[in-house]
């Protein structure tokens, strides 16, 4: 038996500690725990059991501030759990304030933060640009996922220190990046996004899983700016009707059907600005009525303990070290429209079109 009195802190939702260690938390203070516990309370009750090769299932939830002190004691048992599972340190966040890291796994957002400069954000535009003038049709026929592998530059801000600091605030310093995307509207453009969540066909576990929009306009109500449904990441994984609607973003027009969006929010960003969503959150963005277009993009960024039920899936370590190795490798663009990586691209394109990939809520009914 080992005891660490110390102050509990961890990366995640706020009272839930991943891994394939049983253990039992009690009287624990200011450490980072590394991914290999059971959680229970100071009464003994367990709050979430861990399976033989990390998966877990929440029996039930522990809603905690992630600043709490709890008079607990470390008691580990089963499954070998080494001593470096847990590190003791003083963590300080580099970016978030605890008033928002809180607010981000209670809520399921959080923002507005800084990240490029207007002179910045307008050269990204031009750039976008000038590559659409060469290409026939709309951007997303050629560029839909893992789009920051088509350009060195989208790789520079895909790394950007003032994103990845915010993230390692809320997921650990080890971070994976499992996709991204434009989502560009025209001016005056009718396209818009329906009500979603971004999990439903990512098949990801544990749900530690941020997705990062980066606004290169002024994004707001008017240009169609995203719009969140608070607190819904809270809850069960929502089934998607799948229209295929012409007007819509989403590859195959899914949408939650008779979800109350009475109190919705907007999430308005000036140019260079980005939020940070909880993956299933439900979200999504109405039509353009401006008369100037709205270009963003969203990164899905993920810690590296977090494995994915559908074969053969790759993501990129931005930072840290894969101490897990369950993703194999994105490939590294050698300069812009990189062949290999285009290759790649065009292959991914039609991989999460995949008709025959069930969504999640499917899948667990």
């Amino acid at each position: 038996v080992k005891q660490a009195p110390c102050r509990l802190r961890w990366y995640g939702p706020p009272g839930v500690v991943f891994g394939n260690a049983k253990a039992m938390l009690v009287n624990l203070a200011e450490v980072e725990v590394r991914l290999g516990m059971a959680l229970l309370g100071a009464d003994g009750a367990q709050r979430r059991t861990c399976l033989p090769g990390g998966r877990s299932k929440l029996l039930r939830p522990l809603l905690l501030s992630s600043a709490d002190t709890f008079n607990m004691t470390l008691i580990s048992a089963g499954f070998g759990l080494k001593r470096s599972s847990i590190e003791l340190r003083n963590y300080m966040p580099k970016i978030l304030t605890q008033a928002q890291i809180d607010q981000f796994w209670n809520e399921g957002y959080v923002l507005p933060f800084d990240c490029l400069t207007t002179e910045q954000a307008r050269d990204v535009r031009n750039k976008i640009e000038a590559y659409e003038s060469t290409i026939e049709g709309d951007i997303s026929r050629h560029l839909r996922v893992k789009v920051h592998t088509a350009f060195l530059w989208l790789m520079d801000i895909a790394r950007h220190p003032k994103i990845l600091d915010a993230v390692e605030d809320l997921i650990g310093p080890n971070i994976l990046l499992y996709l991204s995307t434009f989502w560009f509207k025209d001016a005056n453009d009718p396209r818009y996004v329906s009500w979603h969540q971004d999990s439903a066909y990512y098949g990801l576990d544990p749900h530690d899983v941020i997705t990062l929009w980066l606004a290169f306009t002024n994004s707001s109500p008017a240009n169609g700016c995203v719009r969140i449904l608070p607190r819904t990441h809270l809850g069960e994984e929502f089934v998607h009707n799948e229209t295929y609607a012409a007007d819509n973003l989403l590859a195959r027009g899914q949408s939650i059907e008779g979800i109350d969006d009475s109190k919705p929010v907007d999430l308005e960003l000036k140019a260079g600005q980005f939020s940070m969503h909880h993956e299933r959150l439900v979200h999504g963005s109405a039509p353009n009525t401006s008369d100037d277009r709205r270009l963003g993009m969203s990164f899905t960024y993920l810690p590296t303990n977090v494995r994915c039920s559908l074969g053969g899936r790759t993501a990129m370590l931005v930072r840290g070290v894969d101490e897990f190795g369950y993703w194999g490798r994105d490939r590294e663009p050698k300069r812009d429209l990189d062949p290999d990586c285009m290759e790649a691209i065009e292959y991914w394109i039609k991989e999460y079109a995949n008709p025959t990939i069930v969504q999640e809520a499917k899948m667990a009914g």
